[in-house]
């Protein structure tokens, strides 16, 4: 509800907020929006706060580690 009331349908001008808003619509495509938006802290942790300059400098090393974490909290 309180993602309803305060963040949907309401513009984003901030890339990096744009960006977290099209990687939690790819992880909701395989899992209910409520789960996505109770792990989204972790989400934050594991991608940088969705910086995509960041993320695009990650080392293959580092891409592993993110989808091994991002796993282990998903399951």
């Amino acid at each position: 509800m309180q993602y309803h009331d305060l963040e949907w349908g309401v513009p984003i001008l901030e890339s990096n907020r744009l960006f977290e808003c099209f990687a939690l619509e790819i992880f909701q495509a395989s899992l209910n929006w409520l789960t996505v938006l109770q792990r989204r802290q972790a989400l934050r942790i594991a991608f940088s706060e969705f910086d995509p300059l960041r993320l695009s400098s990650y080392s293959p090393d580092e891409i592993q580690q993110v989808i091994k974490d991002v796993c282990v909290k998903f399951s």
